[in-house]
């Protein structure tokens, strides 16, 4: 009676591991052909659903007001990091005032 239990749970675990890598194969394919995908148009569209997809940063202050300052202090990381990077050169008196702060107050 218990072995046929045993085989039972077997059985059942068996089949839930199937499954677990069946899903994750299909969505590591999933992702390898979103990746190959060159087109601007495509990116532009999958960002927008990306960010139709999260809340405001007023919708998460209602709701988490911590969570909220956490998320503007990273999207003001973000953007100072994108205005020292290369494609917007270093040559805007922003960015030249950031350096020569960034020099005084290192962190």
């Amino acid at each position: 009676l218990s072995g046929t239990m045993d085989s039972e749970r077997q059985q059942i675990m068996t089949n839930k591991l199937r499954k677990t890598r069946s899903l994750m194969f299909h969505h590591e394919m999933k992702l390898k052909r979103i990746k190959k995908i060159k087109s601007r148009a495509y990116r532009k569209h999958a960002k927008r659903r990306k960010e139709k997809n999260q809340l405001t940063i007023a919708e998460l202050e209602e709701l988490d007001p911590e969570m909220a300052r956490k998320e503007k202090e990273k999207q003001e990381a973000k953007r100072v990091q994108e205005r020292m990077s290369l494609r917007h050169k270093n040559t805007s008196k922003w960015v030249k005032r950031q350096l020569r702060l960034s020099k005084n107050n290192p962190g």
